[in-house]
């Protein structure tokens, strides 16, 4: 048996245990000091990036940009979520531009959307659209800090070619960080950018009394003059408002004037700001400045309807959706249709009002005849398939001076020359906008003093000077009296 089996190494085992544990030391020694040179280098590295800005500094700043990806168009990139869905409007035109949901569009909206009947509120959402000549040229409009919730801002990227129509809710620094501005304007700037007033195309008030349609887009005009053999004659057209959902992009002057001179009844609705405890992830009320909320929203109605040519003595109503019934939340719209109603009577115009037969329009009944200034008009939502204004929660002497509309159908599919919408079916016998009978002629009309029947009618005409908004309506002479 041999000395290392016997367990006694040899000298030789001895120095050979020495040379390879100096050799391991030094290996060891050199890869220690290569690592710790790449870490340090690295380091430096990761600093330099994060002090010019192309890496972020923080954890939470790394998941967003890791959560984001890049979009360009036209030569002008912004950063999204990633969970943003992008849609090209040029290879999709049928594409609904909803800003109720987050998403990128990019084009011009398209004439014929496929959108749903009915959509409301705003969210984070971005809309680029090539920018025309006279845009172009036109200066930037200044405007206020925007507010808390529910707002909007135009911009003109002149350098792009681009206008940018951006959305948001409670989070502006989305679209700040998406756009890379500091900060955004709000949409009292699209105000002041609003076309002149155009010259009314549509008459003082006028019952009507038939079928209308309401659809979140307005259709086009090729899609309403296939609807023409269609039973309906009346539609709704959304005008603005904080909460307004889909794109206009068909709703001119022109557009208006060519439907009232096919004889169609127009109902201008705003879609103004909902109760706090509303259905829709809605921008809400403020129930400490309610009435002054009401009264600029009619005031910006006001302004959209004189653009659209809808002048003095036509109806406007404001779209007030469901909500949970609870002191603080009735009160707060109760005092925002007060002020609602107030400005459009100081301006001349009808007020109206969308409301559910479970919320909104329990309350009006509830403080009707208190001495609460109430609207002209009601637009009941109460989808029971009848065609008919007459409804339970409503006592036939309220609004009943031929002043209710009355939203039967939800969403469906309708097609009329070979034209297919979706929209909500309604039954109209109160206030639309109609055509004028000449240029700058006011029909003659009258004023019903509910209560009193035909003996009580004061007989006026002309333009907003006979209007008398309380108590009681304007009606157009001669208005076919509607069937019970």
């Amino acid at each position: 048996m041999s000395r290392r089996l016997c367990g006694r190494p040899t000298d030789a085992d001895v120095s050979i245990a020495r040379i390879r544990g100096k050799f391991l030391a030094s290996a060891t020694s050199v890869l220690r000091y290569d690592a710790a040179s790449v870490v340090v280098r690295l380091l430096r590295t990761v600093a330099l990036l994060v002090l010019v800005g192309v890496l972020p500094a923080n954890r939470a700043a790394a998941r967003t940009l890791a959560a984001s990806r890049t979009v360009t168009y036209r030569g002008f990139r912004l950063r999204v979520p990633s969970s943003w869905p992008v849609y090209d409007l040029g290879r999709r035109p049928t594409t609904c531009v909803r800003f109720d949901r987050h998403a990128v569009y990019l084009g011009r909206p398209g004439a014929d959307q496929r959108c749903p009947s009915h959509a409301v509120g705003r969210t984070e959402s971005i809309l680029l659209s090539p920018l025309a000549a006279a845009s172009a040229r036109a200066p930037a409009a200044p405007a206020p800090a925007p507010p808390a919730s529910g707002a909007a801002a135009q911009l003109v990227l002149a350098s792009h070619g681009l206008l940018v129509t951006a959305t948001w809710l409670r989070d502006p620094r989305a679209i700040e960080r998406a756009l890379g501005v500091r900060s955004l304007r709000a949409t009292a700037a699209a105000r002041s950018r609003l076309p002149a007033p155009s010259a009314a195309s549509a008459r003082a008030a006028g019952v009507f009394t038939g079928l209308g349609f309401d659809s979140c887009a307005t259709p086009s005009g090729g899609q309403m003059r296939a609807w023409g053999g269609s039973p309906y004659r009346g539609v709704a057209i959304y005008i603005g408002g904080a909460n307004l959902a889909c794109a206009q992009p068909n709703l001119t002057p022109a557009w208006v004037d060519a439907r009232l001179t096919a004889d169609w009844h127009l109902i201008p609705t705003y879609v103004g700001l909902q109760s706090p405890t509303s259905s829709c992830a809605c921008a809400a009320i403020d129930p400490g400045a309610a009435p002054q909320q009401g009264a600029t929203a009619a005031a910006d109605a006001v302004a959209r309807a004189r653009a659209l040519g809808i002048g003095p003595g036509s109806p406007i109503y404001d779209d007030m959706e469901a909500y949970a019934r609870t002191q603080r939340a009735s009160a707060a719209v109760l005092a925002f249709l007060r002020g609602w109603t107030a400005t459009l009577h100081g301006d001349g115009y009808l007020s109206g009002v969308y409301a559910n037969t479970n919320s909104g329009l329990l309350d009006l009944v509830g403080a009707f005849g208190s001495g609460y200034l109430e609207p002209d008009d009601i637009w009941i939502a109460a989808w029971n398939g009848r065609r008919t204004t007459s409804d339970p929660e409503v006592p036939a002497g309220e609004w009943g001076a031929h002043q209710r509309l009355h939203q039967y159908e939800g969403a469906h599919d309708e097609t009329y020359g070979g034209v297919t919408i979706n929209i909500d079916s309604n039954y109209l016998n109160g206030a639309t906008a109609g055509k004028l009978s000449r240029p700058g002629a006011a029909p003659a009309v009258r004023t019903v003093i509910p209560g009193r029947g035909s003996g009580g009618s004061i007989a006026s005409a002309g333009g907003s000077g006979g209007y008398s908004p309380v108590p009681g309506r304007r009606r157009a002479a001669g208005a076919k009296p509607p069937a019970a």
